[in-house]
């Protein structure tokens, strides 16, 4: 990967490591800002526009971005963003990530690089542009002029891959992290919503979870990671 190769490429002798840690930042950033422009897909429209004698052809003004198309994405998404061990800090990275001192500054805030915060930041955009009101009302007016994606079909494959990996063994804290905020993510949309069908699909995930997050009886993991299944479904227990 190419951040392996900045130590290499953007150590500089005699001055501070603020032109690594800026390297390493913008990599990681510019990822992030490649993805970012994909969860329209879900729920999206095409959209044409133009003359009624422009559409003697068979366009029409508004269509629906196919089903398929629409699960490839989100597939995608959730192997690129949701699946363990994505966005990453190169392990022999961390310990230089050091930025430099300018006059007062530090006062107030900590130094230290914040791995598992700026991961989550970009999780929960992901899942904040993916599951909320619009999306879903979209996902189901669209169903009225040839869509076929469906708000129960979004939730299912995202539950899946954000839960599915950690039925058994260790949990990895970036996993725990996940996997609560969108357990509470979940929680909180159904709370906001309206239509009948759309918190149905709501309801759905949230049974999935539960099923997923029962603590097995062998191969749980770590103390830590059996606290986490407990805690999941203590918070589904009060939902």
């Amino acid at each position: 990967m190419l951040e392996e190769s900045l130590m290499s490429k953007f150590r500089t002798e005699g001055a501070s490591w603020q032109g690594l840690r800026a390297m390493h930042s913008n990599l990681f950033w510019a990822r992030f800002g490649a993805l970012r422009a994909l969860p329209p897909f879900i729920g999206g429209i095409h959209v044409e526009r133009g003359t009624t004698d422009q559409f003697d052809d068979g366009k029409q003004p508004y269509t629906p971005i196919s089903k398929e198309e629409q699960v490839r994405t989100l597939k995608f998404l959730c192997a690129q963003v949701f699946a363990d061990g994505q966005f990453q800090y190169p392990t022999e990275l961390i310990p230089y990530l050091q930025p430099q001192r300018r006059g007062f500054d530090f006062f107030g805030n900590t130094e230290d690089p914040k791995i598992h915060e700026n991961i989550l930041d970009i999780q929960s955009y992901m899942l904040y542009r993916l599951l909320n009101e619009d999306v879903f009302q979209r996902l189901s007016d669209t169903q009225k002029y040839g869509g076929e994606m469906t708000a129960h079909e979004l939730v299912k494959i995202l539950t899946k891959a954000i839960f599915a990996a950690d039925r058994w063994g260790k949990i990895s804290d970036e996993r725990k992290n996940l996997q609560l905020y969108y357990t509470e993510d979940l929680i909180g949309l159904y709370r906001a919503l309206e239509k009948g069908t759309d918190k149905a699909a709501v309801a759905n995930g949230l049974k999935m979870i539960k099923g997923y997050s029962k603590p097995p009886l062998l191969f749980g993991g770590d103390a830590a990671s059996q606290a986490h299944r407990a805690h999941i479904q203590k918070i589904l227990t009060a939902w």
